[in-house]
Protein backbone atom coordinates (compact mmCIF):
# COMPACT_ATOMS: atom_id res chain seq x y z
CA UNK A 1 0.00 0.00 0.00
CA UNK A 2 1.55 3.49 -1.10
CA UNK A 3 0.25 6.28 0.95
CA UNK A 4 0.54 10.56 0.09
CA UNK A 5 0.38 12.33 2.91
CA UNK A 6 1.20 15.97 4.09
CA UNK A 7 1.30 17.11 7.68
CA UNK A 8 2.70 20.62 7.66
CA UNK A 9 3.25 23.59 9.43
CA UNK A 10 2.26 26.59 7.02
CA UNK A 11 -0.40 27.52 4.52
CA UNK A 12 1.75 28.96 2.06
CA UNK A 13 5.07 27.08 2.50
CA UNK A 14 5.11 23.11 2.89
CA UNK A 15 7.52 22.28 5.93
CA UNK A 16 7.32 18.42 6.73
CA UNK A 17 9.38 16.42 8.63
CA UNK A 18 8.68 12.28 8.82
CA UNK A 19 11.35 10.87 7.58
CA UNK A 20 14.98 8.90 8.58
CA UNK A 21 14.56 5.58 9.24
CA UNK A 22 10.65 5.17 9.10
CA UNK A 23 9.60 4.10 5.28
CA UNK A 24 8.61 7.20 4.29
CA UNK A 25 10.79 9.98 2.70
CA UNK A 26 10.24 13.54 1.44
CA UNK A 27 8.98 14.53 -1.52
CA UNK A 28 10.24 17.84 -3.33
CA UNK A 29 8.59 19.65 -6.18
CA UNK A 30 10.53 22.83 -7.07
CA UNK A 31 12.76 22.69 -4.29
CA UNK A 32 10.03 22.33 -1.48
CA UNK A 33 8.88 19.51 0.20
CA UNK A 34 5.50 19.03 -1.03
CA UNK A 35 4.24 15.94 1.15
CA UNK A 36 5.52 12.59 2.59
CA UNK A 37 5.59 9.40 0.54
CA UNK A 38 5.07 5.97 2.55
CA UNK A 39 5.06 2.30 1.14
CA UNK A 40 4.61 -0.54 3.09
CA UNK A 41 3.32 1.03 6.35
CA UNK A 42 2.12 -1.18 9.18
CA UNK A 43 0.96 1.12 11.56
CA UNK A 44 0.21 4.77 10.92
CA UNK A 45 2.63 5.18 14.14
CA UNK A 46 5.14 5.08 11.69
CA UNK A 47 4.24 7.65 10.13
CA UNK A 48 3.13 10.29 12.73
CA UNK A 49 6.22 9.15 15.12
CA UNK A 50 7.93 12.53 14.94
CA UNK A 51 5.00 14.93 14.90
CA UNK A 52 5.32 18.04 16.91
CA UNK A 53 2.27 20.32 18.47
CA UNK A 54 3.06 23.05 16.13
CA UNK A 55 1.73 21.49 13.08
CA UNK A 56 -0.98 23.40 11.49
CA UNK A 57 -1.92 21.52 8.13
CA UNK A 58 -3.58 18.15 7.22
CA UNK A 59 -3.43 17.15 3.48
CA UNK A 60 -4.39 13.04 2.53
CA UNK A 61 -3.70 12.89 -1.57
CA UNK A 62 -4.74 9.98 -3.18
CA UNK A 63 -5.21 8.06 0.13
CA UNK A 64 -7.99 6.03 0.94
CA UNK A 65 -9.59 8.85 4.35
CA UNK A 66 -9.65 5.81 6.87
CA UNK A 67 -5.73 7.53 7.18
CA UNK A 68 -7.24 10.44 8.33
CA UNK A 69 -8.89 8.59 11.15
CA UNK A 70 -6.01 7.56 12.32
CA UNK A 71 -4.27 11.10 12.39
CA UNK A 72 -7.10 12.06 14.36
CA UNK A 73 -6.80 8.91 16.60
CA UNK A 74 -2.72 9.32 17.34
CA UNK A 75 -2.43 13.31 17.92
CA UNK A 76 -3.40 14.78 21.03
CA UNK A 77 -6.44 17.05 21.48
CA UNK A 78 -3.78 19.73 21.86
CA UNK A 79 -1.90 18.89 18.89
CA UNK A 80 -5.61 18.46 16.91
CA UNK A 81 -6.78 22.56 18.20
CA UNK A 82 -3.87 23.65 16.29
CA UNK A 83 -4.61 22.66 12.84
CA UNK A 84 -5.84 25.42 10.81
CA UNK A 85 -6.29 23.47 6.89
CA UNK A 86 -7.62 20.23 6.14
CA UNK A 87 -7.84 19.27 2.77
CA UNK A 88 -9.67 14.96 1.90
CA UNK A 89 -10.08 16.21 -1.65
CA UNK A 90 -10.40 12.80 -3.97
CA UNK A 91 -9.54 11.04 -1.05
CA UNK A 92 -11.63 8.11 -1.88
CA UNK A 93 -15.23 7.73 -0.16
CA UNK A 94 -15.71 9.39 2.97
CA UNK A 95 -18.16 8.01 5.08
CA UNK A 96 -18.33 10.19 8.41
CA UNK A 97 -21.15 8.73 10.92
CA UNK A 98 -19.55 11.29 14.11
CA UNK A 99 -18.15 14.60 13.96
CA UNK A 100 -15.55 13.91 12.16
CA UNK A 101 -13.73 17.22 13.01
CA UNK A 102 -15.01 18.04 16.95
CA UNK A 103 -12.00 18.20 18.29
CA UNK A 104 -10.32 20.81 15.40
CA UNK A 105 -11.42 23.80 16.91
CA UNK A 106 -9.18 26.32 15.47
CA UNK A 107 -10.11 24.97 11.81
CA UNK A 108 -10.05 27.64 8.99
CA UNK A 109 -10.38 25.47 5.97
CA UNK A 110 -12.23 22.41 4.97
CA UNK A 111 -11.96 20.53 2.00
CA UNK A 112 -13.99 17.53 1.11
CA UNK A 113 -14.88 17.75 -2.47
CA UNK A 114 -14.96 14.65 -4.91
CA UNK A 115 -15.10 12.34 -1.62
CA UNK A 116 -18.73 10.67 -2.38
CA UNK A 117 -20.51 12.37 0.32
CA UNK A 118 -23.93 11.63 0.50
CA UNK A 119 -25.26 14.22 2.95
CA UNK A 120 -24.05 16.36 5.60
CA UNK A 121 -24.74 15.68 8.65
CA UNK A 122 -26.02 18.23 11.53
CA UNK A 123 -22.77 17.59 13.91
CA UNK A 124 -20.43 17.27 11.37
CA UNK A 125 -19.44 21.37 11.92
CA UNK A 126 -20.84 21.69 15.28
CA UNK A 127 -17.63 23.02 16.88
CA UNK A 128 -16.05 24.68 13.96
CA UNK A 129 -16.45 27.90 15.36
CA UNK A 130 -13.76 29.58 13.27
CA UNK A 131 -14.16 27.83 9.92
CA UNK A 132 -13.88 30.27 6.79
CA UNK A 133 -13.89 28.04 3.67
CA UNK A 134 -15.33 25.15 3.18
CA UNK A 135 -15.70 23.14 -0.25
CA UNK A 136 -18.43 20.09 -0.68
CA UNK A 137 -17.92 19.76 -3.99
CA UNK A 138 -18.67 17.20 -6.27
CA UNK A 139 -20.21 14.46 -4.09
CA UNK A 140 -23.46 13.07 -4.03
CA UNK A 141 -25.72 15.42 -1.13
CA UNK A 142 -29.39 15.84 -2.21
CA UNK A 143 -30.57 18.33 0.37
CA UNK A 144 -29.37 21.42 2.57
CA UNK A 145 -31.17 21.90 5.79
CA UNK A 146 -30.36 24.72 8.47
CA UNK A 147 -29.20 22.46 10.81
CA UNK A 148 -25.91 21.96 8.71
CA UNK A 149 -24.68 25.27 9.51
CA UNK A 150 -26.19 26.73 12.78
CA UNK A 151 -22.87 26.85 14.27
CA UNK A 152 -20.30 27.92 11.49
CA UNK A 153 -21.00 31.01 12.18
CA UNK A 154 -17.67 32.69 10.41
CA UNK A 155 -18.31 30.83 6.83
CA UNK A 156 -17.31 32.90 4.61
CA UNK A 157 -17.10 30.80 1.01
CA UNK A 158 -18.95 27.82 0.56
CA UNK A 159 -18.90 25.43 -2.59
CA UNK A 160 -21.51 23.31 -3.18
CA UNK A 161 -21.84 23.06 -7.07
CA UNK A 162 -21.75 19.64 -8.89
CA UNK A 163 -24.01 17.86 -6.20
CA UNK A 164 -27.72 16.16 -6.46
CA UNK A 165 -29.34 18.90 -4.68
CA UNK A 166 -32.62 19.26 -5.20
CA UNK A 167 -33.80 20.89 -1.86
CA UNK A 168 -32.47 24.12 0.17
CA UNK A 169 -34.99 24.93 3.17
CA UNK A 170 -35.68 28.41 3.42
CA UNK A 171 -33.15 30.63 5.42
CA UNK A 172 -30.61 27.44 5.28
CA UNK A 173 -27.77 29.94 5.33
CA UNK A 174 -29.68 32.63 7.16
CA UNK A 175 -27.21 32.19 10.24
CA UNK A 176 -24.13 32.71 7.85
CA UNK A 177 -23.60 36.14 8.50
CA UNK A 178 -20.50 36.58 6.89
CA UNK A 179 -20.97 34.37 3.85
CA UNK A 180 -20.00 36.46 1.01
CA UNK A 181 -19.46 33.96 -1.72
CA UNK A 182 -21.67 30.77 -1.96
CA UNK A 183 -21.68 28.17 -5.71
CA UNK A 184 -24.54 25.88 -6.36
CA UNK A 185 -24.61 25.75 -9.70
CA UNK A 186 -24.53 22.26 -11.55
CA UNK A 187 -26.97 20.65 -8.97
CA UNK A 188 -31.18 19.76 -9.49
CA UNK A 189 -32.86 23.01 -8.20
CA UNK A 190 -36.35 24.00 -9.60
CA UNK A 191 -36.45 27.37 -7.08
CA UNK A 192 -34.41 30.02 -7.40
CA UNK A 193 -35.24 31.70 -3.48
CA UNK A 194 -32.85 30.82 -0.52
CA UNK A 195 -33.99 33.20 1.94
CA UNK A 196 -31.82 35.40 3.99
CA UNK A 197 -27.89 35.30 3.44
CA UNK A 198 -27.04 39.27 4.91
CA UNK A 199 -23.72 39.16 3.81
CA UNK A 200 -23.48 37.42 0.48
CA UNK A 201 -22.14 39.09 -2.50
CA UNK A 202 -21.39 36.65 -5.37
CA UNK A 203 -23.83 34.04 -5.90
CA UNK A 204 -23.51 31.19 -9.13
CA UNK A 205 -26.84 28.64 -9.69
CA UNK A 206 -26.04 28.07 -13.41
CA UNK A 207 -26.91 24.77 -14.94
CA UNK A 208 -29.89 23.84 -12.27
CA UNK A 209 -33.59 23.33 -13.48
CA UNK A 210 -34.55 26.77 -12.11
CA UNK A 211 -38.01 27.28 -13.43
CA UNK A 212 -39.26 30.44 -11.98
CA UNK A 213 -38.37 33.93 -9.78
CA UNK A 214 -40.51 34.93 -7.56
CA UNK A 215 -40.96 38.61 -6.49
CA UNK A 216 -38.59 40.14 -4.54
CA UNK A 217 -36.57 36.55 -4.45
CA UNK A 218 -32.94 38.63 -3.54
CA UNK A 219 -34.69 41.07 -1.09
CA UNK A 220 -32.58 39.38 2.01
CA UNK A 221 -29.72 39.56 -0.01
CA UNK A 222 -28.80 43.52 0.43
CA UNK A 223 -25.09 43.20 -0.57
CA UNK A 224 -25.54 40.79 -3.28
CA UNK A 225 -23.23 42.17 -6.21
CA UNK A 226 -23.28 39.25 -9.01
CA UNK A 227 -26.11 36.69 -10.04
CA UNK A 228 -25.85 33.74 -11.81
CA UNK A 229 -28.79 32.15 -13.37
CA UNK A 230 -27.44 30.96 -16.78
CA UNK A 231 -28.44 27.74 -18.59
CA UNK A 232 -31.54 27.19 -16.55
CA UNK A 233 -35.50 27.17 -17.55
CA UNK A 234 -36.55 30.16 -16.75
CA UNK A 235 -39.39 31.08 -18.61
CA UNK A 236 -40.77 34.31 -17.21
CA UNK A 237 -39.50 37.71 -14.99
CA UNK A 238 -42.17 39.11 -12.93
CA UNK A 239 -42.30 42.79 -12.10
CA UNK A 240 -39.46 43.78 -9.29
CA UNK A 241 -37.81 40.40 -9.11
CA UNK A 242 -34.66 42.46 -8.32
CA UNK A 243 -35.98 44.66 -6.11
CA UNK A 244 -33.22 45.75 -3.13
CA UNK A 245 -30.01 44.95 -4.60
CA UNK A 246 -28.56 48.58 -4.51
CA UNK A 247 -25.28 47.06 -4.65
CA UNK A 248 -25.77 44.93 -7.61
CA UNK A 249 -23.28 45.04 -10.27
CA UNK A 250 -23.83 42.02 -13.08
CA UNK A 251 -26.56 39.77 -13.57
CA UNK A 252 -26.70 36.43 -16.29
CA UNK A 253 -29.72 34.85 -17.04
CA UNK A 254 -28.21 33.49 -20.39
CA UNK A 255 -29.06 30.38 -21.80
CA UNK A 256 -32.86 30.44 -20.45
CA UNK A 257 -36.40 30.10 -21.87
CA UNK A 258 -37.49 33.50 -20.94
CA UNK A 259 -40.11 34.27 -24.01
CA UNK A 260 -40.75 37.97 -23.06
CA UNK A 261 -39.52 41.50 -20.84
CA UNK A 262 -41.96 42.91 -18.65
CA UNK A 263 -42.74 45.85 -17.71
CA UNK A 264 -40.93 46.78 -14.54
CA UNK A 265 -38.72 43.63 -14.49
CA UNK A 266 -35.62 45.40 -13.10
CA UNK A 267 -37.66 47.80 -10.93
CA UNK A 268 -36.07 48.44 -7.92
CA UNK A 269 -32.12 48.68 -9.16
CA UNK A 270 -32.51 52.93 -10.56
CA UNK A 271 -29.23 53.41 -7.10
CA UNK A 272 -27.50 50.10 -8.79
CA UNK A 273 -24.52 50.54 -10.59
CA UNK A 274 -24.47 47.46 -12.68
CA UNK A 275 -22.05 46.96 -15.06
CA UNK A 276 -23.71 44.31 -17.40
CA UNK A 277 -27.00 42.41 -17.68
CA UNK A 278 -26.87 39.32 -20.13
CA UNK A 279 -29.88 37.71 -21.28
CA UNK A 280 -28.51 36.52 -24.70
CA UNK A 281 -29.73 33.19 -25.85
CA UNK A 282 -33.36 33.00 -24.55
CA UNK A 283 -36.53 33.09 -26.66
CA UNK A 284 -37.76 36.81 -26.20
CA UNK A 285 -39.96 38.11 -28.66
CA UNK A 286 -40.99 41.09 -26.89
CA UNK A 287 -39.70 43.51 -24.92
CA UNK A 288 -42.93 45.39 -23.02
CA UNK A 289 -43.03 49.31 -22.74
CA UNK A 290 -40.91 50.43 -19.66
CA UNK A 291 -39.14 46.77 -19.27
CA UNK A 292 -35.85 48.85 -18.43
CA UNK A 293 -37.43 51.55 -16.05
CA UNK A 294 -35.02 51.28 -13.33
CA UNK A 295 -31.64 50.70 -15.10
CA UNK A 296 -30.56 54.30 -15.65
CA UNK A 297 -27.05 53.28 -14.42
CA UNK A 298 -26.68 49.94 -16.33
CA UNK A 299 -23.43 50.26 -19.04
CA UNK A 300 -23.95 46.61 -20.78
CA UNK A 301 -26.95 44.92 -21.86
CA UNK A 302 -26.91 41.45 -24.28
CA UNK A 303 -30.14 40.74 -25.99
CA UNK A 304 -28.03 39.23 -29.30
CA UNK A 305 -29.84 35.48 -30.02
CA UNK A 306 -33.10 35.95 -28.89
CA UNK A 307 -36.31 36.29 -31.58
CA UNK A 308 -37.59 40.10 -31.30
CA UNK A 309 -38.56 40.54 -35.00
CA UNK A 310 -38.82 44.55 -34.40
CA UNK A 311 -37.98 47.68 -31.68
CA UNK A 312 -40.32 49.72 -31.00
CA UNK A 313 -40.21 53.47 -30.40
CA UNK A 314 -38.67 53.99 -26.85
CA UNK A 315 -38.04 50.40 -26.44
CA UNK A 316 -34.55 51.13 -24.38
CA UNK A 317 -36.32 53.74 -22.35
CA UNK A 318 -34.47 54.31 -18.70
CA UNK A 319 -30.85 53.52 -20.02
CA UNK A 320 -29.20 56.62 -20.09
CA UNK A 321 -26.16 55.40 -19.20
CA UNK A 322 -26.07 52.50 -21.42
CA UNK A 323 -22.90 52.27 -23.83
CA UNK A 324 -22.84 48.76 -25.22
CA UNK A 325 -25.97 46.92 -26.59
CA UNK A 326 -25.48 43.76 -28.35
CA UNK A 327 -29.18 42.95 -30.55
CA UNK A 328 -27.33 40.64 -32.92
CA UNK A 329 -28.84 37.16 -33.63
CA UNK A 330 -31.93 38.40 -33.81
CA UNK A 331 -34.84 38.07 -36.63
CA UNK A 332 -34.97 42.29 -36.47
CA UNK A 333 -36.36 43.92 -39.54
CA UNK A 334 -37.66 47.04 -38.20
CA UNK A 335 -36.06 49.54 -36.36
CA UNK A 336 -38.37 52.33 -35.90
CA UNK A 337 -37.22 55.79 -35.62
CA UNK A 338 -37.01 56.60 -32.08
CA UNK A 339 -35.73 53.00 -31.09
CA UNK A 340 -32.63 54.32 -29.70
CA UNK A 341 -33.42 57.77 -28.92
CA UNK A 342 -33.10 57.61 -25.18
CA UNK A 343 -29.53 56.25 -25.09
CA UNK A 344 -27.67 59.29 -25.66
CA UNK A 345 -24.29 57.15 -24.53
CA UNK A 346 -24.54 54.46 -26.28
CA UNK A 347 -20.79 53.76 -27.65
CA UNK A 348 -21.46 50.32 -29.57
CA UNK A 349 -24.15 48.68 -31.10
CA UNK A 350 -24.70 45.20 -32.67
CA UNK A 351 -27.22 44.44 -35.08
CA UNK A 352 -24.97 41.82 -36.97
CA UNK A 353 -27.24 38.77 -38.67
CA UNK A 354 -30.59 39.89 -38.38
CA UNK A 355 -33.14 41.00 -41.07
CA UNK A 356 -32.93 44.89 -41.68
CA UNK A 357 -33.20 45.49 -45.65
CA UNK A 358 -32.27 49.28 -45.18
CA UNK A 359 -31.17 51.93 -42.93
CA UNK A 360 -33.62 55.50 -42.88
CA UNK A 361 -32.53 58.41 -42.08
CA UNK A 362 -33.86 58.64 -38.55
CA UNK A 363 -32.65 55.89 -36.75
CA UNK A 364 -30.05 56.68 -35.12
CA UNK A 365 -31.27 60.42 -33.68
CA UNK A 366 -30.20 61.45 -31.08
CA UNK A 367 -27.86 58.34 -29.71
CA UNK A 368 -25.55 58.79 -32.74
CA UNK A 369 -23.40 61.59 -30.93
CA UNK A 370 -21.50 59.51 -28.88
CA UNK A 371 -21.33 56.10 -31.05
CA UNK A 372 -17.96 54.74 -31.62
CA UNK A 373 -18.76 51.40 -32.78
CA UNK A 374 -21.82 50.37 -35.34
CA UNK A 375 -22.22 46.91 -36.43
CA UNK A 376 -24.27 45.53 -39.59
CA UNK A 377 -22.97 42.90 -40.93
CA UNK A 378 -24.98 39.94 -42.28
CA UNK A 379 -28.11 41.42 -42.96
CA UNK A 380 -30.32 41.88 -46.22
CA UNK A 381 -29.65 45.57 -46.74
CA UNK A 382 -30.28 46.95 -49.81
CA UNK A 383 -30.16 50.74 -49.37
CA UNK A 384 -28.53 52.82 -46.63
CA UNK A 385 -30.05 56.85 -46.93
CA UNK A 386 -27.83 59.33 -47.73
CA UNK A 387 -28.71 60.58 -44.24
CA UNK A 388 -28.78 57.46 -42.54
CA UNK A 389 -25.64 58.38 -40.93
CA UNK A 390 -25.34 61.80 -40.21
CA UNK A 391 -25.70 62.07 -36.13
CA UNK A 392 -22.58 59.55 -35.99
CA UNK A 393 -19.91 62.28 -35.38
CA UNK A 394 -17.92 59.98 -33.32
CA UNK A 395 -18.17 56.77 -35.59
CA UNK A 396 -14.74 54.90 -35.37
CA UNK A 397 -15.21 51.34 -37.32
CA UNK A 398 -18.42 51.01 -39.32
CA UNK A 399 -19.20 47.04 -40.32
CA UNK A 400 -21.45 46.48 -43.36
CA UNK A 401 -19.81 43.37 -44.74
CA UNK A 402 -22.40 40.59 -46.16
CA UNK A 403 -25.36 42.14 -47.43
CA UNK A 404 -26.65 42.75 -50.67
CA UNK A 405 -25.63 46.78 -51.44
CA UNK A 406 -24.94 47.71 -54.91
CA UNK A 407 -24.23 51.53 -54.43
CA UNK A 408 -23.71 54.16 -51.81
CA UNK A 409 -25.63 57.56 -51.84
CA UNK A 410 -22.77 60.47 -52.23
CA UNK A 411 -23.41 61.78 -48.75
CA UNK A 412 -23.29 58.85 -46.74
CA UNK A 413 -20.10 59.11 -45.48
CA UNK A 414 -20.18 62.56 -45.38
CA UNK A 415 -19.99 63.38 -41.66
CA UNK A 416 -18.02 60.46 -40.55
CA UNK A 417 -14.76 62.57 -40.07
CA UNK A 418 -13.68 60.28 -37.08
CA UNK A 419 -14.42 57.18 -38.91
CA UNK A 420 -10.71 54.51 -39.27
CA UNK A 421 -11.96 50.97 -39.95
CA UNK A 422 -14.30 50.51 -43.11
CA UNK A 423 -15.74 47.01 -44.00
CA UNK A 424 -18.00 46.49 -47.45
CA UNK A 425 -16.36 43.44 -48.17
CA UNK A 426 -19.32 41.01 -50.15
CA UNK A 427 -21.73 43.04 -51.42
CA UNK A 428 -22.85 43.85 -54.94
CA UNK A 429 -21.07 47.28 -55.30
CA UNK A 430 -20.10 48.37 -58.72
CA UNK A 431 -18.90 51.90 -58.69
CA UNK A 432 -17.46 54.00 -55.47
CA UNK A 433 -17.24 57.93 -55.80
CA UNK A 434 -14.50 60.27 -55.00
CA UNK A 435 -17.03 61.97 -53.03
CA UNK A 436 -17.69 58.92 -50.68
CA UNK A 437 -14.06 59.55 -49.00
CA UNK A 438 -13.68 62.85 -49.41
CA UNK A 439 -14.11 63.40 -45.74
CA UNK A 440 -13.08 60.03 -44.14
CA UNK A 441 -9.41 62.23 -43.10
CA UNK A 442 -8.82 59.78 -40.32
CA UNK A 443 -9.98 56.47 -42.36
CA UNK A 444 -6.91 53.35 -42.13
CA UNK A 445 -8.36 50.31 -43.43
CA UNK A 446 -11.10 49.81 -46.03
CA UNK A 447 -11.90 46.39 -46.33
CA UNK A 448 -13.92 46.13 -49.81
CA UNK A 449 -13.03 42.44 -51.36
CA UNK A 450 -15.70 40.40 -53.20
CA UNK A 451 -17.22 43.08 -54.52
CA UNK A 452 -18.57 43.82 -58.11
CA UNK A 453 -16.26 47.16 -58.46
CA UNK A 454 -14.68 48.22 -61.81
CA UNK A 455 -13.77 51.55 -60.92
CA UNK A 456 -12.22 53.51 -58.83
CA UNK A 457 -11.99 57.48 -58.97
CA UNK A 458 -8.90 59.66 -58.16
CA UNK A 459 -9.19 61.40 -54.79
CA UNK A 460 -8.67 65.28 -54.62
CA UNK A 461 -7.11 64.94 -50.83
CA UNK A 462 -3.39 65.95 -51.94
CA UNK A 463 -1.65 69.23 -52.26
CA UNK A 464 2.18 69.50 -53.22
CA UNK A 465 4.68 69.62 -50.69
CA UNK A 466 8.38 71.08 -51.42
CA UNK A 467 10.52 70.36 -54.19
CA UNK A 468 12.57 67.64 -54.69
CA UNK A 469 15.42 67.12 -57.34
CA UNK A 470 14.26 64.21 -58.79
CA UNK A 471 14.75 63.10 -62.08
CA UNK A 472 11.92 62.01 -64.19
CA UNK A 473 12.81 58.67 -65.24
CA UNK A 474 14.71 58.14 -61.74
CA UNK A 475 11.42 59.13 -59.92
CA UNK A 476 8.99 56.92 -61.67
CA UNK A 477 11.57 53.77 -61.58
CA UNK A 478 12.04 54.40 -57.49
CA UNK A 479 8.17 54.96 -57.29
CA UNK A 480 7.62 51.50 -58.52
CA UNK A 481 10.37 49.89 -56.61
CA UNK A 482 8.72 51.62 -53.97
CA UNK A 483 5.22 50.34 -54.21
CA UNK A 484 5.69 46.92 -55.35
CA UNK A 485 6.92 46.35 -51.64
CA UNK A 486 3.78 48.16 -49.87
CA UNK A 487 6.54 50.50 -48.63
CA UNK A 488 5.37 54.05 -47.40
CA UNK A 489 7.38 56.84 -48.19
CA UNK A 490 7.75 59.31 -45.35
CA UNK A 491 9.85 62.69 -45.73
CA UNK A 492 12.41 63.18 -42.91
CA UNK A 493 11.50 66.48 -41.97
CA UNK A 494 8.31 65.80 -40.87
CA UNK A 495 9.45 63.32 -38.67
CA UNK A 496 6.64 60.79 -39.64
CA UNK A 497 3.90 62.74 -37.88
CA UNK A 498 2.26 63.96 -41.37
CA UNK A 499 1.76 61.19 -44.21
CA UNK A 500 3.89 62.39 -46.98
CA UNK A 501 3.26 60.28 -50.02
CA UNK A 502 5.01 60.07 -53.25
CA UNK A 503 2.82 61.10 -56.30
CA UNK A 504 3.31 61.52 -60.33
CA UNK A 505 1.20 64.43 -61.13
CA UNK A 506 1.00 65.39 -65.22
CA UNK A 507 3.40 62.52 -66.17
CA UNK A 508 6.79 63.51 -64.27
CA UNK A 509 6.75 66.28 -61.29
CA UNK A 510 10.04 67.26 -59.56
CA UNK A 511 7.55 67.31 -56.34
CA UNK A 512 6.43 64.79 -53.53
CA UNK A 513 2.54 65.22 -52.78
CA UNK A 514 1.18 65.18 -49.52
CA UNK A 515 -1.79 63.88 -48.32
CA UNK A 516 -4.36 64.05 -45.43
CA UNK A 517 -6.05 61.22 -45.65
CA UNK A 518 -4.59 58.46 -43.24
CA UNK A 519 -5.81 55.09 -45.29
CA UNK A 520 -2.60 52.54 -44.66
CA UNK A 521 -4.50 49.02 -45.72
CA UNK A 522 -6.96 47.90 -48.45
CA UNK A 523 -8.32 44.35 -49.11
CA UNK A 524 -10.02 44.60 -52.90
CA UNK A 525 -9.62 41.06 -54.38
CA UNK A 526 -12.23 39.08 -56.33
CA UNK A 527 -13.99 42.60 -57.57
CA UNK A 528 -13.88 42.57 -61.63
CA UNK A 529 -11.40 44.87 -62.43
CA UNK A 530 -10.96 46.96 -65.68
CA UNK A 531 -7.66 47.12 -66.75
CA UNK A 532 -7.17 50.91 -67.10
CA UNK A 533 -9.43 51.64 -63.79
CA UNK A 534 -7.05 48.87 -61.67
CA UNK A 535 -3.98 50.95 -62.87
CA UNK A 536 -5.69 53.64 -61.77
CA UNK A 537 -7.03 52.40 -58.89
CA UNK A 538 -3.05 51.05 -58.12
CA UNK A 539 -1.83 54.14 -58.93
CA UNK A 540 -4.40 55.69 -55.93
CA UNK A 541 -3.43 53.23 -53.63
CA UNK A 542 0.87 53.53 -54.12
CA UNK A 543 0.53 57.24 -54.00
CA UNK A 544 -0.73 57.15 -50.46
CA UNK A 545 1.62 54.55 -49.54
CA UNK A 546 -1.35 52.22 -49.20
CA UNK A 547 -0.38 48.51 -47.64
CA UNK A 548 -2.59 46.13 -50.12
CA UNK A 549 -3.24 42.70 -48.11
CA UNK A 550 -4.79 40.36 -49.87
CA UNK A 551 -7.33 38.41 -47.43
CA UNK A 552 -7.54 34.99 -49.34
CA UNK A 553 -4.08 34.43 -48.34
CA UNK A 554 -4.37 35.65 -44.72
CA UNK A 555 -0.81 37.20 -44.77
CA UNK A 556 1.43 34.21 -45.56
CA UNK A 557 2.42 34.90 -49.42
CA UNK A 558 4.40 37.98 -49.98
CA UNK A 559 3.31 38.52 -53.71
CA UNK A 560 3.82 42.29 -55.30
CA UNK A 561 0.92 44.81 -56.71
CA UNK A 562 1.65 44.35 -60.65
CA UNK A 563 -0.31 44.46 -63.82
CA UNK A 564 0.70 41.60 -65.17
CA UNK A 565 0.43 40.51 -68.77
CA UNK A 566 -0.90 44.17 -69.57
CA UNK A 567 -4.33 43.76 -67.53
CA UNK A 568 -5.32 41.64 -64.55
CA UNK A 569 -8.71 41.00 -63.49
CA UNK A 570 -7.22 40.31 -59.19
CA UNK A 571 -5.03 42.25 -57.23
CA UNK A 572 -2.23 40.46 -55.20
CA UNK A 573 -0.43 40.99 -51.88
CA UNK A 574 2.28 43.57 -50.92
CA UNK A 575 5.18 42.28 -49.07
CA UNK A 576 4.52 41.90 -45.37
CA UNK A 577 6.85 44.97 -43.86
CA UNK A 578 5.44 47.61 -41.31
CA UNK A 579 5.29 51.25 -42.74
CA UNK A 580 8.86 52.36 -43.35
CA UNK A 581 10.68 55.38 -43.45
CA UNK A 582 12.77 55.54 -46.96
CA UNK A 583 15.08 58.64 -47.44
CA UNK A 584 18.01 58.76 -49.92
CA UNK A 585 19.55 55.16 -49.07
CA UNK A 586 16.04 54.25 -50.07
CA UNK A 587 17.09 55.45 -53.62
CA UNK A 588 20.65 54.15 -53.61
CA UNK A 589 18.82 50.74 -52.86
CA UNK A 590 16.69 50.82 -56.02
CA UNK A 591 19.97 51.76 -58.21
CA UNK A 592 21.84 49.55 -56.66
CA UNK A 593 19.16 46.43 -57.30
CA UNK A 594 18.61 48.02 -61.18
CA UNK A 595 22.34 48.35 -62.53
CA UNK A 596 24.14 45.15 -60.19
CA UNK A 597 21.40 42.66 -60.24
CA UNK A 598 21.61 42.41 -56.13
CA UNK A 599 18.62 42.09 -53.44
Amino acid sequence: MRWFVALCISWTVVVCGVWGDTKCHPVFIGGIMKYIECQNVVSIDEVLAELQPEWVSVTVVNSPTEIFSMVGEVLSKNSLINIEDIDLSNSGTLDIREPYFREYLNLNRLNISSTKVLNLGPNWFGRLNFLERLDASSNKISEITRSYFVNTTKLQRLWLQNNEIKLIELDSFKDLRRLEFLDLSYNRLTRGELGAIPALKKLLAKKNLITTLTPNAFLKMPELEYIDLSANIITSLREKTFTGLANLREINLSDNAINELLSFTFYGLANARIAKIDISRNHIHSIHRDAFEGLGLLMNLDLSQNTLTELDDFTFFGMAALKDLNLSGNRINEIRSNAFATLPSLEILDLTHNALDTIKSDIFGKTGANLKKLLLKNNQLVQINGNAFRTLISLEILNLDFNRLQFFEENVFRTLRRLRVLHINNNGIEYLSGSHFDNLLDLSELYMHSNRISYFPNSTNTFPAEDNPWQCVCLNRFLNWASMRGIHYVKEKYNGKRPVCVAVISGCVHDIALVRIKLSKITAEDNPWQCVCLNRFLNWASMRGIHYVKEKYNGKRPVCVAVISGCVHDIALVREKEVVKIYEEALFQYLRTTYTGGE
